[in-house]
């Protein structure tokens, strides 16, 4: 098998963090696949889950470009995982609790349901901009004159005025691709960097027998962690939500705008944590096993009760 043929997968779960969730806890243990669409949990590796083809394929481009830059942080960010997951109860140094708080950046804007959320959203205001464009003064006169300042042929007065009509018809609509998403990853990394390290972090460990942390599609929550919290969701900046990802099956990371380091007692808190994290995916939910607790309607429950509760969901759906 070729290179380029074997990097057809486009990973935006890298492997070295789909290992932590397996039984064995390499990048060949199987894992636990929990699919919401089909209602069904099927067993698979890291290599052959968390992907789409050509995620990250860039037009005109080496498609696999973008995802070996991130393959040269995700090295050093692999590495502090396993420092943290192989010393619970301890605090990374600064420097590294940095690069985890940018790995959970990373993690939140590389998702797909991040792309899917956003793009539509980016169309739109390509279109709005271009019926402004087109609906104001002089817009011929104008369009010429930035064609011509770039260096670029104008096209005809006739092929203009047919396509302004069709923009201010609606007829003519934008649609911002997927490396838009990948532009917004590039620009804007640093940045939510940021403001989510305003908050203090903690590496929260999952005590034996409570069945660990899952992880998803989705893997980075976001919720309210006040009594009488509003109904609109929060912010990343807002002061009253707390940030949750799980880094393995057994250690997490969560920041709070409170200074106290988090410590995790007992079944409970982690039930609380998955339960973030599922109510986060999109389609799929990863885990080593079925032991791994979660709260129902009915209160903690484990892995087979989610997938009886993912069957009758699309049970109900197909009536």
């Amino acid at each position: 098998m070729t290179e380029t043929r074997r990097t057809k997968k486009g990973h935006y779960l890298p492997k070295f963090y789909l290992a932590g969730f397996t039984a064995g806890g390499t990048e060949k243990s199987e894992l636990l696949v929990f699919d919401r669409e089909l209602g069904q949990v099927r067993s698979g590796k890291p290599i052959s889950v968390g992907y789409e083809r050509y995620f990250y394929a860039l037009p005109g481009k080496d498609p696999d470009s973008f995802e070996q830059a991130l393959a040269k942080d995700e090295d050093a960010i692999a590495a502090i995982v396993r420092a943290v997951d192989g010393a619970p109860g301890t605090q990374p140094d600064e420097r590294a609790l940095e690069t985890l708080v940018y790995f959970t950046a990373l993690m939140h804007l590389r998702m797909p349901a991040f792309r899917e959320h956003h793009l539509p959203q980016i169309s739109q205001h390509y279109d709005q901009i271009a019926e402004l464009w087109m609906v104001a003064p002089h817009a011929w006169e104008r369009y010429v004159e930035s064609a011509r300042k770039n260096g670029k042929q104008p096209v005809s007065r006739q092929r203009f005025e047919r396509a302004r009509k069709a923009v201010l018809e609606g007829k003519l609509r934008f649609e911002a691709q997927p490396a838009e998403h990948l532009r917004i990853m590039a620009d804007h990394i640093a940045d939510f960097t940021k403001i989510l390290l305003r908050r203090t972090w903690s590496v929260v460990v999952a005590p034996e027998g409570t069945g660990g942390f899952v992880t998803c599609d989705m893997p980075v929550a976001l919720y309210w962690n006040v009594e009488g919290a509003p109904a609109i969701p929060p912010a990343f900046g807002s002061p009253d939500a707390e940030v949750f990802m799980p880094l393995t099956r057994r250690s997490g990371l969560v920041g709070r705008a409170a200074t106290d380091i988090v410590i995790i007692e007992g079944t409970s808190m982690v039930a609380h944590l998955n339960t973030k994290i599922i109510n986060e995916s999109r389609r799929f939910i990863f885990a080593p096993d079925r032991g791994f607790g979660w709260l129902s309607n009915r209160g903690t429950a484990d892995g087979a009760a989610l997938e009886a509760r993912m069957r009758e969901m699309v049970e109900e759906g197909q009536r």
